[in-house]
């Protein structure tokens, strides 16, 4: 079985969805100047979207674990539209 849920935080480490040990509820959230849909429908992957544009840099993550091996993703979205992906 996997669990997996996205997560967003900016780079100064600030968490805004699913941080610090908790999972959120779904619903739309107010970061960074733009407004942010999280969805976690029954049977089916996560979403988390948002139109933008952000007045911060935000990173955006995909944590979960698959048995006894964990993964992580990360990717950083900047204020000036690049995005960057890294895996942990």
């Amino acid at each position: 079985m996997i669990f997996c849920f996205a997560a967003l935080k900016n780079t100064r480490q600030q968490n805004y969805i699913n941080g610090g040990w908790t999972i959120d509820w779904p619903h739309k959230f107010k970061v960074a100047g733009t407004t942010f849909t999280y969805k976690r429908p029954k049977d089916e992957p996560e979403s988390l979207e948002a139109l933008g544009p952000t007045t911060e840099d935000l990173v955006v993550m995909v944590c979960g674990c698959f048995l006894w091996t964990d993964m992580n993703h990360i990717g950083l979205i900047g204020r000036r539209r690049r995005c960057l992906y890294s895996e942990q």
